[in-house]
């Protein structure tokens, strides 16, 4: 009985040794496991958001909007940031993560350039219209 145990043994490692390394087929990523990562998209140049925003210039000091970079923030601590962006020449359409009072939220915001103001259309709150603050 020991000498059937060994020769089995003997023929596993045998065969072990004879076998062809493959390499692994990729992993599939667990879908509870995925993360959404932002695309890290500048605001359109063309559109030329990129600023100190506030509903009157009176507002500029304390009820301001930034936009800048890859993120919207305001002066009551209310921020996103863009995932992704669609644009034409005096529209962009964005998807961002938004962070306020709580937990995060995914939202689609529809910014539109006038002459000199700046729309904001979101499904979380009122449309605003925006005038650019100087020197900010």
């Amino acid at each position: 009985m020991i000498r059937g145990v060994a020769l089995v043994g003997l023929l596993l490692a045998v065969a072990a040794c004879d076998r062809e390394e493959k390499p692994l087929p990729p992993e599939r990523p667990n879908a509870q496991a995925t993360t959404i990562k932002p695309q890290h998209h500048v605001l359109p140049e063309e559109v030329d958001f990129a600023g100190r925003w506030a509903t009157s210039l009176d507002q500029c000091e304390t009820g301001w909007w930034d936009f800048g970079g890859d993120e919207i923030r305001n002066a009551e601590g209310f921020g996103c940031s863009v995932m992704q962006d669609e644009r034409t020449a005096d529209t962009a359409t964005l998807q961002m993560t938004c962070v306020g009072d709580g937990m995060p939220s995914m939202e689609s915001w529809i910014i539109r350039l006038g002459e000199d103001s700046l729309t904001v259309s979101r499904p979380t709150a009122p449309t605003e219209t925006l005038v650019r603050c100087p020197a900010y």
